[in-house]
């Protein structure tokens, strides 16, 4: 038997309707239901976090860690560059970069989905560092201080205040006359000394030996000592006999040994 052969108008209506032959008619392809939903699938976005601008040595961030594709591929455009190179982290989603060399850099990544691709280019401009500008000098000092002399000893007052009154009086002459206020001192340590094993020792009697032997210890310098030094030394210790501070031989071995202790400390260490 011969197979079936269609009329060619009904044939091309078939294939226009898309439907089936039942009983030698043409049969309409079925509608769609109305609970059926066609949703077109949504473009590909893509989303890159990146600065405009860094410096040179800081470290660039390119983070597409926001964007729906599944595969990220990067690529610099401008390689050449000495120490142009990068590296990629979260499944390929963030890249890394640092350089030292100024310039333009220019990355592109191919971002896809199994049925979408998206290009997108991200240009990154690397500053260089200026040094800073050396600033003004110092300049000069306000209100500068003289130099100050080196500290001094530190001189006790004595039980009687004598030593640092006689560190006060003599202090002064220590350049002109230090050997001369050490020989001085001596004859008030020898003089005390002395009548510490007299008992007929007085304090008459030491004043007119310490009087007799600073006359001859000082020679000619004598007259240019009484007013700086002699004159006022002698006037504290009357006012300490007034007051009755210097009454007995014990009282006035301890003025001595006070005297002499700050003429040492004013003379100490000048030489001549």
């Amino acid at each position: 038997m011969a197979g079936l052969r269609l009329p060619a108008l009904l044939l091309a209506a078939l294939l226009a309707t898309g439907g089936t032959l039942v009983g030698g008619d043409p049969q309409p392809a079925p509608l769609p239901s109305d609970d059926a939903v066609i949703v077109p699938e949504q473009p590909l976005e893509l989303r890159i976090e990146a600065p405009d601008t860094i410096n040179a040595g800081e470290l660039l961030v390119l983070d597409a860690g926001e964007s729906a594709a599944t595969n990220f591929r990067w690529t610099l455009v401008n390689d050449d560059r000495p120490n142009a190179r990068f590296r990629l982290a979260n499944g390929d989603r963030t890249l890394f970069f640092a350089t030292p060399t100024p310039g333009r850099y220019v990355f592109v990544v191919a971002a896809s989905t199994p049925r979408q691709l998206v290009l997108e280019k991200i240009t990154v401009v690397v500053a260089g560092v200026e040094p800073p500008a050396p600033g003004p000098g110092p300049g000069p000092i306000p209100n500068p201080q003289p130099p100050q002399p080196p500290p001094g000893p530190v001189v006790p007052d004595g039980r009687l205040g004598l030593t640092r009154k006689t560190y006060d009086l003599a202090k002064p002459l220590a350049e002109a006359y230090g050997p001369l206020l050490r020989e001085v001192a001596g004859n008030y340590d020898s003089v005390a000394s002395e009548a510490g094993g007299l008992s007929s020792a007085t304090v008459a009697s030491m004043r007119a030996q310490i009087t007799e032997r600073n006359r001859a210890t000082a020679g000619t310098n004598r007259e240019a000592l009484i007013a700086p030094f002699f004159g006022p030394l002698g006037q504290a210790i009357g006012e300490l006999e007034r007051a009755g501070k210097v009454g007995t031989k014990a009282d006035c071995i301890g003025a001595f040994n006070e005297i002499a202790a700050g003429l040492r400390l004013a003379a100490g260490g000048v030489q001549r």
